[in-house]
């Protein structure tokens, strides 16, 4: 009986550590897509990003959220997952996704401001036909900001 228990035990940190510990059931949809996001809001979180993961599962990504709409510029740094990112108007227009490599220190500029960035698994984006022009539905701001005190407890 103990080494079930020692057994599930280790099986739930495994999950855990899969899965980092802000995982939650939130989701936004791109073209009737699902996509399960956990969110980065504060400057640390912001500048921590996806660094020192080694995966993320297929449907998930990680939504940055500004204060205001300004040009962004990503980089990979301490990223070991290749990574598309888009870049997202306020009002959830994409206006544009790149692929991004790992380790690259090499900035990849929004060109336009933009309020949101928006991380998954690269080729995520190509694999579900989204594409710049493309509108995503993001809940409101206010939720956006509950899920985030959520995914924080």
């Amino acid at each position: 009986m103990k080494k079930i228990l020692t057994f599930f035990m280790i099986l739930i940190f495994i999950s855990v550590s899969f899965y980092g510990c802000n995982q939650n059931n939130h989701f936004i949809e791109i073209n009737g897509v699902k996509l399960y996001i956990e969110i980065a809001l504060t400057d640390q979180e912001r500048a921590t990003g996806l660094m020192f993961r080694e995966k993320i599962p297929e449907n998930y990504g990680m939504l940055f959220i500004f204060e205001k709409e300004q040009v962004l510029n990503f980089w990979m740094k301490n990223t070991s997952i290749p990574l598309s990112i888009a870049y997202i108007r306020e009002n959830g227009l994409i206006i544009g996704i790149y692929d991004m490599n790992p380790y690259d220190e090499t900035p990849i500029s929004s060109i336009y401001p933009c309020k949101f960035a928006l991380e998954v698994n690269k080729g995520w984006f190509s694999k579900n036909n989204i594409k710049a022009g493309d509108t995503i539905k993001l809940p409101s701001i206010q939720t956006l900001l509950d899920w985030h005190k959520e995914q924080m407890k």
